[in-house]
């Protein structure tokens, strides 16, 4: 079993299935996940990080110059790849309910990210909310997450297809996998990762006895509770610290990436004795250290790395935080 980051996890069988999908495509697969325990049951109760699993979907990408790659990765999943997650989906009475315990249920799956659904004109809206800095493995795993939602609900209604699909990224030189496997209209360089589904599908009835379906929910949320809880300190600073070379530490981006509101945010922090902006200091200052005491980076690098537009600003604040000049002693 990998070791799981406290704030970055993903269903091991996930793991395990890219793995398996990097075997039977012969494109390298890392070394990690070869701890992955090697059966859909037990990796089903194994949980990955996150960033080995995106660090894969990049080299991979790298390695087949193949721009449906994961496409392809995606389309192939079954209910039974997710676990109980996949179970409570599939043993919904009807798609609406389906799409309602995708979102409930979700941190069995993973917590990575947040989902949501959202009334739209004449539809509703699946939206996979992730605001992680949009490298090729970040737009490569929103792809996966938005083709496995598609491939789970052609299990449930074959041949279902929506009304839209969006992508923050922009559109791949080469996108003729996801116009085939989608058949609906595409949108990249969206606001949001979406797939968007008729009003009138949403009460299809799936044909699933009641009481397996009650029976299967019921044991969802035992296991929902049995998930450990996520340490919110930890959470926020580990979130501002991926994100500082971005430049993008707001309160509001951060609370995005954990799942929470704003003002939700602040007021849970508040109340543990925590200001944001002093977090954001805290750990600009904690990593602004570890940078340095690595002689390989310039100032202009550490202050790159950290989000700094000029110099002189980066230059002013690690004065204040060491009372001492760039590579000075501290």
């Amino acid at each position: 079993m990998t070791t799981p980051d406290s704030t970055s996890m993903v269903i091991g069988s996930e793991a395990l299935r890219l793995k398996l999908f990097l075997l039977a495509s012969k494109l390298p697969v890392p070394r990690s996940f070869y701890r992955v325990a090697g059966t859909s049951s037990a990796a089903a109760e194994d949980r990955v990080g996150q960033q080995a699993l995106v660090d894969a979907l990049q080299s991979s990408m790298q390695a087949s110059n193949n721009p449906g790659l994961a496409v392809d990765f995606g389309a192939s999943i079954r209910p039974a790849d997710m676990g109980i997650y996949g179970m409570v989906i599939l043993t919904a009475p009807t798609l609406r309910d389906a799409l309602e315990r995708s979102v409930r249920f979700s941190r069995l799956m993973t917590d990575t990210g947040r989902i949501y659904l959202e009334k739209c004109a004449g539809g509703v809206k699946w939206v996979w909310s992730n605001t992680e800095p949009q490298t090729l493995g970040t737009r490569m795993r929103n792809e996966v997450v938005l083709t496995e939602h598609v491939a789970v609900v052609r299990v449930l209604i074959p041949g279902a297809v929506p009304r839209s699909v969006s992508f923050m990224h922009a559109e791949p030189l080469d996108s003729s996998r996801h116009r085939q496997f989608f058949d609906c209209p595409l949108a990249w360089s969206a606001d949001e990762n979406s797939v968007q589904w008729a009003l009138e599908v949403m009460h299809t009835p799936l044909g699933v006895d009641a009481s397996l379906g009650d029976f299967i929910e019921k044991e969802a949320l035992r296991r929902l509770e049995l998930l450990p809880a996520s340490d919110l300190l930890s959470a926020v600073t580990d979130s501002i610290s991926r994100r500082l070379p971005t430049g993008d530490v707001s309160l509001s981006t951060i609370a995005a990436a954990l799942g929470r509101a704003p003002r939700s945010l602040r007021r849970e922090l508040s109340d543990a004795g925590y200001a944001y902006r002093s977090l954001v200091d805290n750990t600009r200052r904690q990593r602004a250290k570890e940078l340095a005491d690595d002689m390989e980076y310039s100032m202009t690098d550490v202050a790159f790395k950290l989000g700094f537009s000029e110099l002189s600003a980066f230059s002013r604040a690690w004065r204040r935080w060491f009372d001492v000049p760039f590579r000075a002693k501290k």
